[in-house]
């Protein structure tokens, strides 16, 4: 069994770009297929599909939420196992990772299948859009197994420093989505079933290819059923650790139902616009949220080890990174808009409305990645309580108050405007906790050994 992490700490700027380069493309190549569906089914020009498939868009969280939970958790668990030198540790923190994802995808799936006639008319959906919605639903909750695996296994293995074959196992399955598209919905007319379809069928030859990697020699660590276990130092120290992200997903499932619900009483062309500038604006805080997912196995290593100097450059290094990234990204989407926004859906009311959604929602984009940055440093130096509290600060408790005040005062604009409010108060916030609440200092170690 291999007991050391997959990478060299002593050339961060080699490090860095090995770690995030592949967590960004996947993580860039997954929303682009997440915006699949939702450009091939604009391509039909049905303003009720597009609504039906976006307000269904939050069970597409709570299946990420069983990934972030078990594979997010495991990967930080394993990397601070390996700066311990903790083999055993290791190996059930990888075997409970596996099992536990598959069978919590289980659960979550009977269930999204027992209340799929009452969650539909929660969402807000018009009678038109609520075929489509529960047509959609139906198909991803019967995936959900695969779905929550091939997640949470892209995760756990980046723990160790094997980005690349994270980005591989996610480059399969999103590729596939892309060309399986086209195929459900057009050649096969099934519309936004097919769309569903597509996307559970890809997840499921993903999670072929991570149980064929993590059984090669090359992982060293086994995920056998032998090394399962429930007790508390392997499972709670795994879902502790990934509850600050399950909870940041849970947040946004919440919040995208609630603001779907303010939505849905300006009509299918405005949630159709703001459907779609949600896809184009996500590139920037996925960019942001490559970056630093690509660090997260860094840091959690660093601090395992008790390696404060190289914490402190990695976590300023991470920081610049995300506001550089997200500046660039945020002036392309500034200047890209109409185009961008036209390619998914030809109509002037959607191109209109959507090019004020960008302009407005964007405009905290450069500082996004510090809250998701806060979030992740605490999470990974072995404070989850920190952690969590800030995971459901930015659509949340700051995000939610915000958003009905506005919208009540000004309406769609108070709408749009809420977001970056929320956003840059978040990352300010994260900002300080970082700088107030650095490790000093060995004796702060004196609870790192979680397992």
């Amino acid at each position: 069994m291999e007991n050391h992490m997959d990478f060299n700490i002593s050339k961060p700027g080699r490090l860095m770009v090995k770690m995030c380069i592949p967590s960004v493309v996947t993580i860039l190549v997954m929303q682009i297929y997440h915006m699949a569906d939702t450009f091939f089914i604009g391509k039909l020009g049905s303003p009720a599909m597009l609504s039906g498939l976006s307000l269904a868009s939050p069970i597409i969280a709570i299946l990420s939420t069983v990934g972030v939970l078990v594979g997010g958790g495991g990967s930080a668990a394993l990397a601070m196992a390996l700066g311990r030198k903790d083999s055993i540790s290791s190996a059930k923190i990888v075997s409970f990772s596996f099992w536990s994802s598959l069978g919590l995808g289980t659960v979550v799936g009977g269930i999204l299948l027992v209340t799929l006639n009452k969650l539909v008319p929660f969402f807000g959906a018009s009678p038109e859009a609520s075929v489509y919605c529960r047509q959609y639903i139906l198909i991803l909750a019967a995936g959900a197994p695969a779905m929550c695996f091939s997640q949470a296994m892209g995760s756990l293995i980046r723990g160790k420093g094997k980005s690349y074959q994270s980005l591989i196992g996610n480059m399969v399955g999103s590729v596939l989505n892309i060309l399986l598209d086209p195929l459900f919905i057009f050649v096969l007319k099934m519309d936004v079933r097919g769309a569903a379809i597509a996307t559970v069928t890809s997840n499921l030859v993903a999670s072929f290819f991570y149980v064929i990697y993590l059984n090669q020699p090359s992982f060293g660590i086994s995920a056998s059923i032998k090394n399962f276990t429930m007790k508390r130092e392997t499972s709670l120290t795994v879902l502790s650790l990934g509850l600050p992200m399950a909870f940041t997903t849970i947040i946004t499932f919440i919040s995208s139902i609630l603001s779907n619900k303010i939505l849905a009483s300006y009509g299918d062309i405005i949630i159709s616009s703001v459907s779609i500038t949600r896809k184009i604006i996500s590139f920037v805080t996925m960019l942001q949220m490559g970056i630093t997912a690509g660090m997260q196995p860094v840091l959690a290593f660093l601090f395992g080890s008790g390696n404060y100097k190289d914490l402190k450059i990695f976590t300023r290094r991470t920081a610049l990174a995300t506001i550089v990234a997200g500046s660039l990204l945020t002036a392309t989407c500034y200047v890209s808009g109409p185009s961008l926004i036209r390619a998914f859906m030809d109509n002037p009311n959607v191109i209109d409305n959507g090019v004020r959604c960008i302009r407005i929602m964007l405009l905290a984009g450069p500082v996004a990645g510090l809250q998701q940055l806060a979030t992740t440093f605490f999470q990974t130096t072995n404070r989850p309580l920190i952690s969590l509290a800030l995971s459901l600060t930015r659509d949340g408790l700051i995000y939610l108050p915000v958003l009905f005040l506005f919208n009540s005062v000004w309406g769609f604009s108070g709408y749009l405007v809420a977001r970056p409010v929320a956003t840059s108060t978040s990352a300010l916030l994260g900002l300080v906790l970082i700088f107030t609440l650095f490790p000093k200092g060995h004796g702060d170690l004196k609870d790192k050994k979680l397992i």
